[in-house]
Order: structure tokens, then sequence, then C-alpha cells
């Protein structure tokens, strides 16, 4: 295609949940203190639930998981020029009707936070204002 830049970088897909219980939604705090929300890449042949099970396990020890509870929800991404990586994203939400057990397996913490939380919080515009839609979805 005509003026189309060279590739420069990786281009990753992955799967992400925001898990909601009442009015409050769960964010992760990465090691280097990035919040965030849980999962990762598809891997070879896998399918979203799949990926978001074995995600939800390797991060949080997560063992509940219901595919039946995922919705979909959203679908963003992000271009990181220092890192040249295109990240894509595929955002599900799931309603919590019991109170999770979670492990910090591969995360420094897990954070709820309310709409108000959200409002405050500093980070990067999009994934901010998809964090905000999802209290109202």
């Amino acid at each position: 295609m005509e003026n189309m830049p060279e590739q420069i970088g990786e281009v990753r897909p992955s799967i992400k949940v925001i898990f909601r219980k009442g009015n409050e939604i769960m964010l992760i705090k990465l090691k280097d203190g990035t919040l965030d929300i849980p999962g990762g890449g598809i891997e070879y042949g896998e399918s979203n639930a799949e990926t978001l099970r074995r995600e939800l396990e390797e991060e949080l020890g997560f063992q509940q998981f219901d595919e039946k509870r995922m919705r979909l929800f959203h679908s963003w991404h992000y271009i990181s020029r220092k890192r040249k990586k295109h990240s894509v994203y595929i955002v599900f939400l799931y309603d919590l009707n019991f109170v999770p057990f979670f492990q910090n397996k591969e995360v420094a913490d897990i954070v709820w936070m309310k709409k108000d939380d959200v409002l405050e919080m500093d980070h990067i515009p999009e994934f901010k204002q998809m964090l905000l839609s999802s209290f109202d979805f």
C-alpha cells in the first residue's frame, strides 16, 4: 500500500479483562508501579477465553474463571515508539457475584477503584476513558 510506513516493531494482540464488583473495578499494579488491567498476549491456537483463563491463573492465581461471565466490551490499541511495539487489546467485562481469591503472583498489588478514583488517576487518556465507560456499560 502506498504511503504506509515500514513496520518498525512487533504487533501483539492481547485479551484483557475488567473485573467489576458492585460499584468498583479491579486494576492490577505492576511491579514498576503502573496500573493496568489483567490479561495478556494470545498464544497460537488459543481462544479469547483460553487466553484469559491462562493469564488470570499466571498473574493472579485466579481459578474460578467462568467464560459465560465474559462480555465483550471494548478494543483499543497503543503504540510505543520507544519500545517499537504496537499493542492491540480486546477487553472483556467480567461481573463478579462473589469475593474472589487473588494471589499476587506476577503483580505488585490488586487495586479496587470507584469511578471517582479513576477520574483522579493519571494515566493514558484512552485507557482512563475505557475504564470510566466500564462503570456504565
